[in-house]
């Protein structure tokens, strides 16, 4: 009776021993199968952010100042901002691609091809990735981390190279201003040849010159207020062409002046001329020079005559 009571222990223990290795080989292919175990890559965690490329001497680093993203002191484009927290929020738990390393190489995963994502809390680095190419087809983010063989990959509805971009005029907000026509009290315009200002006065505005007062045409002075609520650029002049540009005397400028409780500041936009097809403006006191399209620009850049004639 004793044999038989040790014997149904055996078999318990090797039960036992059987269903815990079963269920370690279930965790081991499930582990395989999907990305874990990552430290925290959230905006609520991650203060700063660096991305560089392996193909050339392009880094971009973002930094977390408060609430905003700033780039070179300058507030980071926030639906690019967006869609990139979007995309890295499913890193982990990505499915598992590849264990092949030859194969890192195609997909442009090698050390030589691959950027460079990496995620700081204060100086600590606490995640760091190498991301590969983005085809139409698949329309997935390929990454790896470094020194693993291992390739995971995700959903990317837009190219990788768009979200995780090493150009620094990638991250800049093309938006120069977006100013609510409740919020602006006047506008002054300086030009070469004359000068005048747009009084907001609600439901009318007054034009004041040396010439006198006189009430503004509706079209007109309501396209340019409708202009300013979304000002938007189409690119920037790289830092060089900035500093020399901003140094030269513009052929107009625009003073816009806020309400008292405007959550905008007043400003002062200052107009060069690029080509025969765009412009280039900037706001004074800020080292960014943007490009903006002759059509754009010449709905606000009006006369005094065009807008009381």
């Amino acid at each position: 009776m004793k044999n038989i009571q040790v014997g149904y222990i055996l078999i318990l223990l090797i039960t036992i021993g059987l269903i815990i290795l079963a269920y370690q080989v279930i965790s081991t292919n499930e582990d395989q199968l999907v990305l874990s175990g990552l430290l925290p890559i959230s905006e609520d965690v991650i203060d700063k952010i660096v991305i560089t490329s392996n193909k050339n001497d392009e880094a971009v680093t973002l930094l977390k100042l408060g609430n905003t993203w700033t780039l070179n002191n300058q507030k980071v484009f926030q639906n690019k901002l967006d869609a990139f927290w979007s995309i890295t929020s499913y890193f982990e738990g990505a499915q598992l691609t590849s264990k092949n390393k030859n194969k890192h190489s195609k997909i442009g995963l090698d050390d030589i091809q691959g950027v460079n994502l990496e995620f700081f809390v204060g100086n600590y680095l606490q995640e760091k990735f190498i991301l590969g190419k983005w085809t139409n087809d698949s329309r997935l983010c390929y990454f790896r981390k470094p020194g693993k063989s291992e390739v995971y990959s995700t959903e990317c509805p837009v190219p990788a190279d768009t979200i995780f971009d090493t150009n620094i005029l990638g991250w800049q907000d093309p938006t120069i201003l977006s100013v609510p026509k409740v919020e602006i009290s006047e506008i002054q315009y300086i030009y070469e040849t004359e000068e005048f200002k747009i009084v907001n006065n609600g439901n009318e505005q007054i034009i004041i010159s040396q010439e006198g007062n006189e009430f503004a045409q509706w079209i007109p002075v309501n396209t340019i207020f409708q202009t300013l609520s979304g000002f938007i650029s189409s690119g920037f002049a790289n830092k060089e062409e900035a500093i020399s540009l901003q140094l030269q005397e513009p052929f107009a400028t625009i003073k816009i002046k806020t309400i008292d409780d405007s959550s905008n500041k007043s400003m002062t936009l200052k107009f060069l001329q690029k080509d025969d097809k765009s412009y280039y403006v900037y706001i004074t006191g800020s080292p960014t020079v943007y490009i903006l399209e002759k059509a754009i620009g010449d709905l606000i850049l009006l006369n005094k005559s065009q807008l009381t004639d």
